[in-house]
This record gives structure tokens, C-alpha cells and sequence, in this order.
């Protein structure tokens, strides 16, 4: 679509899955904000982000929590990114764009700075449940938040509700246009047991894996997503198990989600709107303590998540989730929506 440009910062795969999402829907480019700066600092912030979250948890929670509370500190850092990534400033200048549409909070301080001067209308998908401070900026002109709690977060944080729009996430071609279980099944020889998926992060971190995969062997088919983990592919093929199917990654995500009634993962933004929007319960190993603790809190709240610290946590959980899965699912207490129903005529009132 014409002057529209969507920005994403590759802090993880969410935020760009989003992009992406949308920038396929509507033939729009999509840029990276840290590629406007040295490929030196793109790398090191990239670094910084993964060793926070994966090493040095509890350093990443702190910085998270901090930026919660203080405002000086999230001017700071909304300064120090404006130096580092200058260039994104020329480039807007350049290309003119009449909408940006982000899919993270680092983008809209430097869409702030030139909106008046090049009349730009800002819209942004909220890629987390709750809404951190760094989100609410006055250049926004409209949110897409997936549920009424993110709404709220924004409101506290003096966003007009007038901006809101809930219930909406943006999602990948395939999750609208589901495969049937049957050709899925078929694909994997799969009998009649259910079906759990282990999708981990890169590193394919599963806590505790050795000493529950023996326990569910004869009752599920189960897949697992090990990332880089070779050691756990090592071990995964060492099993010799005809219902364990195991993959680095898997495009096509959609089709194990169609036959799989339980997901096991950390509690990611897309992933689990993706989970949300297909129905599915989660159990979480491992989780980034920050965002993803509050998307854990928000899950277990409505009684479609649980954290199990241990493999008798685990194992409990599972089978209480295997027993209620029809009737959890029947009565599953949130409705997203595809944000391609309504972008088209979002972008349109801004810009006529």
C-alpha cells in the first residue's frame, strides 16, 4: 500500500513476526530500526538483549522494572536510542511516509520528533499483554492491544480510550487459514493419542525435559521445536520414539498448532496470541522475568496457563489440562480477532 511503512526492532522474533505479518498483507516495506546504525552497535545491542534475558534474568527484570517507574530514566533511554540510530530520522525524511506502523516501543520516540513536520499518522500494535510505559506516547494516533487489560494499561498511562482498539492482533497467513487436523495427522502418521508441542526459543531451553519425556511417551504424540540446541536434538534422536517428531524450527507453526491441544513454551507476546487465537492451553517451563512474566500472570488468570516449576507440577498440570481440554477450550475466555479485518479502514480514516 502507498507511503505506508512498518517498523520493528529485532529484540527477538515476535515484534518482526508481526511486521512481517503485516507488511505480506499489505505490500508495504518494512525497515528494522537497528539497521539505522553501525552493524557494530546492531550486533552488541542484540547481544545485550539475549544475554539479559537468557543468562542475567534477574538484571534484565531490574532494568525492566526501573523503566516502569521512572520517567527520567525512559527519557534517557529515549535519548540515547535518537543518537545511536540518527539515521532513522534521514530516512523518514527521505521516504515521507504517511502512516508508520510499529511493532515495538523503541521506534515511536523518533516518530515523535518529525510527525508534526512531515504530518505523519502513527499506529501501533502492542506486541505484549501489558502495556509498559515506553508504549503510551502522545504521537500515536491509534492502539491495537489484544485484550481490554492492555486497554486499561494504556489509559492509566494517559492514552485517550478513543485510540484503543481491542480485541486485534496481527497474524501470520497460515494461522488464518487453518489446515484440517486430518491431512496434518496424516503428514506425521499420528494415532489417536493427543497431541502436545514443546516450541522453545533459540537456545531450546526445556528445565527438567529428561525426567518427564519418559512419562508421556505412551500417552501423547509430541513435538518439539529444540532451536540451536543440538545437544537436545542429540538427545531427542537418541530416544528412537515413533510418536516424537522434532525440527531446529518449523515455518509452517500453524499446522502443529492444528493438531496440538497443549503448547509448552515461554510466555512470548505473539506466541501466545498465536496460542490464543487458536484455543490452545499453555504450560510454561521457563519464563523472561518482565514482559513475559506478566503475559504468564495474564494467562493464568483466566485459567488457560500454568507455570510448572517442577516435573510433578508438570505432569499435574498436563493431565489436568488433557482431562478439561473440551470444556476449557468450548468456553475459552478470550476472542482475538485478525487485525486485517480492520487495518484497511483504520489507515484509511487517518489519512482522508
Amino acid at each position: 500500500m502507498d507511503k505506508i511503512l512498518l517498523v520493528h526492532a529485532s529484540f527477538g522474533e515476535g515484534h518482526k513476526r508481526c511486521a512481517y505479518a503485516l507488511r505480506d498483507y499489505l505490500n508495504a516495506p518494512c525497515v528494522d530500526l537497528l539497521d539505522f546504525s553501525y552493524p557494530f552497535i546492531k550486533k552488541f545491542y542484540i547481544f545485550l538483549y539475549l544475554t539479559g534475558t537468557e543468562r542475567l534474568p534477574y538484571i534484565w527484570n531490574f532494568l525492566y522494572s526501573s523503566t516502569t517507574k521512572s520517567a527520567h530514566l525512559r527519557f534517557l533511554v529515549n535519548k540515547i536510542q535518537e543518537f545511536l540510530f540518527f539515521h532513522f530520522f534521514e530516512y523518514l525524511r527521505r521516504t515521507h511516509p504517511k502512516v508508520i506502523i510499529t511493532t515495538h516501543f523503541f521506534p515511536i520516540s523518533f516518530i515523535n520528533k518529525l510527525k508534526k513536520e512531515l504530518n505523519i499518522k502513527v499506529i501501533t500494535i502492542v506486541t505484549d499483554i501489558r502495556a509498559h510505559p515506553l508504549w503510551a506516547d502522545a504521537c500515536v494516533d491509534r492502539y491495537f492491544v489484544a485484550h481490554e487489560d492492555t486497554k486499561k494499561d494504556l489509559i492509566k498511562l494517559n492514552v485517550e480510550p478513543s485510540k484503543i482498539i481491542s480485541g486485534y492482533v496481527s497474524l501470520r497467513h497460515g494461522f488464518l487459514n487453518m489446515p484440517q487436523q486430518t491431512s496434518i495427522k496424516e503428514k506425521f502418521s499420528l494415532d489417536e493419542k493427543p497431541a502436545i508441542l514443546f516450541m522453545s526459543s533459540l537456545r531450546g531451553n526445556f528445565p527438567y525435559m529428561d525426567e518427564i519425556i519418559f512419562e508421556i511417551k505412551d500417552k501423547f504424540n509430541i513435538f518439539f521445536i529444540y532451536g540451536k540446541n543440538l545437544k537436545l536434538k542429540a538427545r531427542l534422536e537418541s530416544l528412537k520414539l515413533p510418536n516424537l517428531k522434532f525440527f531446529p524450527s518449523y515455518e509452517e507453526i500453524w499446522e502443529l498448532f492444528s493438531v496440538s491441544s497443549i503448547i509448552v513454551t515461554k510466555p512470548g507476546g505473539l506466541t501466545i496470541f498465536e496460542g490464543m487465537y487458536t484455543k490452545k492451553l499453555f504450560i510454561f517451563m521457563r519464563y523472561i522475568p518482565g514482559q513475559e512474566k506478566e503475559n504468564m500472570d495474564f494467562l493464568e488468570k483466566y485459567g488457560i496457563g500454568r507455570f510448572a516449576e517442577s516435573k510433578s507440577e508438570f505432569l499435574k498440570t498436563l493431565n489436568y489440562f488433557n482431562e478439561k481440554k473440551k470444556e476449557l477450550t468450548d468456553n475459552y475466555p478470550i476472542n482475538l480477532s485478525s487485525i486485517r479485518l480492520i487495518i484497511n479502514e483504520t489507515i484509511n480514516s487517518l489519512i482522508s
